[in-house]
């Protein structure tokens, strides 16, 4: 995630992964750092990359975003 956040990966990988800022126009402390998780419909989408990494990433405290 850290290397999604900083655009180190290739775009087909970086757009798995929705920013919370690109959908909200209100700001908030945290929003540019977090990654909004697909709605899960089954069990198996909750064992994805994107629904797992966005919901690890969210998680962290935001000092360990920053670096």
């Amino acid at each position: 995630m850290f290397k999604v956040r900083n655009e180190m990966v290739p775009s087909s990988i970086s757009n798995l992964f929705e920013r919370v800022d690109d959908l909200h126009i209100r700001e908030t402390r945290q929003m540019q750092f977090n990654y909004l998780p697909p709605k899960p419909n089954t069990n198996f989408k909750k064992k994805s990359v994107s629904y797992r990494g966005a919901r690890a990433w969210n998680g962290l405290p935001c000092d360990l975003k920053i670096l």
